[in-house]
């Protein structure tokens, strides 16, 4: 029986065991000791990275130990992880909504204990693993001063803690009574008294977090010196925050000394990243780091997708020796290659007659050049097309273009997807998707996305997995695949957790079919000599011409951190977004998305959301078509629109 595959998220992502693959440059940035904020999309592996720094999965962990290869507590730092929507912000929200001063003061000192509570048990727990040596008298003297300064949150009842166990228990009754006090609403200075919470946002963690950074010592044998070790508080889903939370979180990080830093990450990039709660005192660059993992390179996510899918390839075959490797399974893209499958197959006479155009121009001296032929494996068929749709001349050795032959080859080929797509238009066929560079791009930076797709491909080849690592899947197996897997995505929309899926289907549904169309065809060619359109702009202007514009944006927003959208760029201007690539292959666009700006109405949005059927979404979707198709710029000239960039 075929074993099972190791690309399914079910397999692996609701096990007790994680399994790691860490890029070593980036992974090393999150062990710095600094405030970072992590930034990245759904599947990115933000809480992948989170739980590698955290000290039970380095102590227990196998896997995460065979990627650090050394000593899991060689960086000298205990890293503690809280998932933020877990945590009852909410109480404290309807009970201080409206007290601002308060509200600060209340909820930093509120996430210091629950954090300073994960910290002192991984500390306790570190003295039990003699990673740190420190005695019993020891340990109780620093409990008794760690007391005896913070004696009305630790030990006002008269009953002090000795040991760090019951400095943990108190520090976790005191988070419990906040929790009871948030629901009974006292007036809230009276338990900022209480506590006798003073300093400025988090205050309380990083005086007690100076006091137990005495207990983490370790002795440098090598060079004879003692190291002190240094806190990293990794909290994860920061969009659960809302804008004041976000504003005490800048500031707690503007504030922040050695031995504690806040590592926090989001989906999508928070509007607010600089103001904090003090005047005139912004959170800058220089006081944190900002890690965003949607905009890894083309090169570095290659390497993540394929050292997850190996490690995952290793665990399900206990063969350490296993690789796996995107272009030996899935093969390099030739664009022609597709177009003379789907146009051999094809019964249209747009289809054999284009396919003997290609046919003809592969004998022209242009195409049998040495420099073209590196390129070229199959028929040129998609620069015979551009060159009729376009009126252009091929270059010949007495034309001016010969000499820049190697320019206008560069130029044809960033047309290759735009012709690609017009062509299936044009004789009313499916377009095809295979290749590892169509699968790694519709992945989108998402290595979530691109293990479902590889999933997908798995079941669909029904092959061992020997032969899956070493053999090239046939495309017409992968397109279904991919297909099949596009398809859940979009299915899936329900269960994203998205607060409107319906208004999220609808648009999604809308924008990715106005994307097929205007990427595909025009009334003039434009779509041939513009890179894929699809990047919409909104003026804020439009915006304020609706009523229900707040929950657009908030549809918008909610699409995007599920991973149904990608949004470019916010600011008090414009919004600009585009569809998520991994629904390409449902659709029909360009499996590398969208690069060509297009403006839309929010009047737009608000059609295709409330847009209660099929009928009704593709009579939408063709209006906004139309209006755009006649709002594109003024044709380029010949041969400088192949050349453009």
């Amino acid at each position: 029986m075929r074993s099972q595959s190791p690309f399914s998220l079910n397999r692996f992502e609701y096990e007790s065991r994680h399994l790691y693959y860490l890029q070593k440059e980036l992974f090393e940035r999150l062990e710095d000791p600094k405030p970072i904020y992590l930034v990245g999309s759904r599947g990115t592996g933000k809480t992948t990275l989170l739980k590698a720094l955290n000290w039970e999965e380095r102590r227990d962990n196998r896997s995460l130990q065979d990627q650090i290869a050394t000593d899991p507590f060689a960086k000298k730092y205990i890293g503690v992880y809280l998932k933020l929507p877990e945590i009852q912000f909410d109480v404290l929200r309807r009970w201080l909504y409206g007290r601002e001063d308060e509200y600060a003061v209340i909820f930093s000192f509120f996430l210091d204990l629950i954090w300073l509570e994960e910290l002192i048990d991984a500390i306790s727990e570190l003295i039990v693993n003699d990673i740190f040596d420190i005695s019993a008298d020891i340990e109780q003297a620093r409990v008794k001063d760690i007391t005896d300064e913070f004696v009305y949150t630790l030990g006002a009842d008269g009953r002090r803690p000795s040991t760090l166990k019951d400095l943990s228990r108190r520090i976790r009754n005191a988070r419990e009574t906040i929790e009871i006090l948030g629901r009974q609403k006292p007036e809230p200075t009276d338990v900022i008294e209480k506590f006798r919470i003073v300093g400025q946002v988090g205050e309380f963690g990083r005086r007690l977090g100076e006091l137990l950074q005495e207990l983490c010592v370790t002795h440098d044998s090598d060079k004879n010196s003692y190291k002190q070790w240094h806190f990293k508080i990794c909290m994860d889903e920061g969009e659960c925050l809302d804008s004041f939370q976000q504003r005490i979180i800048n500031t707690m990080l503007r504030v922040s000394r050695a031995p504690v830093f806040l590592v926090v990450s989001y989906v999508s990039m928070p509007s607010d990243l600089s103001t904090t709660l003090v005047n005139n005192f912004t959170l800058q660059s220089a006081d944190r780091e900002l890690i965003p993992l949607d905009s890894l390179s083309e090169k570095d996510f290659l390497e993540l997708a394929e050292g997850v899918a190996t490690i995952r390839s290793q665990a399900i075959s206990g063969d350490n020796n296993a690789v796996f490797r995107t272009r030996i399974t899935l093969g390099e893209l030739d664009i022609n290659q597709l177009l003379q499958q789907i146009l051999s197959s094809s019964v249209s006479p747009t289809a054999k007659k284009l396919l003997e155009t290609g046919k003809a121009l592969a004998e022209n001296p242009f195409f049998l050049s040495k420099a073209d032929k590196t390129h070229r494996t199959s028929l040129p068929i998609y620069e015979a097309y551009l060159i009729e749709k376009l009126n252009l001349e091929a270059p010949s050795p007495t034309s001016e273009h010969w000499e820049r032959r190697k320019d206008t080859s560069a130029g044809f080929r960033k047309k290759f997807v735009a012709s690609y797509l017009s062509i299936c238009a044009d004789i009313e066929t499916e377009v095809r998707y295979a290749s590892a560079d169509m699968v790694l791009q519709m992945s989108d930076m998402c290595i979530r996305d691109f293990l479902h797709q590889l999933d997908a491909i798995y079941e669909c080849a029904d092959w061992e997995l020997p032969k899956f690592l070493s053999t090239q899947v046939p495309m017409e197996v992968q397109n279904k695949a991919i297909k099949i897997a596009s398809e859940k995505k979009y299915r899936s929309i329900p269960k994203s957790g998205v607060s409107e899926p319906s208004a999220v289907g609808a648009i999604i549904d809308g924008l990715a079919r106005l994307t097929a169309i205007i990427q595909s065809r025009s009334s003039d060619g434009s779509h041939l000599r513009s890179t894929e359109r699809g990047i919409f702009l909104i003026s804020n202007e439009s915006l304020l011409s609706l009523e229900n514009e707040k929950s657009i944006l908030q549809t918008i927003k909610d699409a995007a951190e599920a991973g149904f959208l990608r949004i470019d760029a916010q600011d008090k201007n414009e919004l600009r977004f585009r569809v998520h690539t991994s629904l390409a292959a449902r659709y029909g666009f360009s499996y590398r998305g969208a690069y060509y700006p297009l403006s839309l109405e929010w009047r737009d949005l608000n059609e295709l959301m409330r847009s209660e059927s099929e009928a009704e979404t593709k009579k939408a979707v063709n209006v906004i078509a139309g209006r755009l198709d006649r709002s594109m710029p003024e044709n380029l000239s010949l041969f400088d629109e192949i050349n453009d960039e």
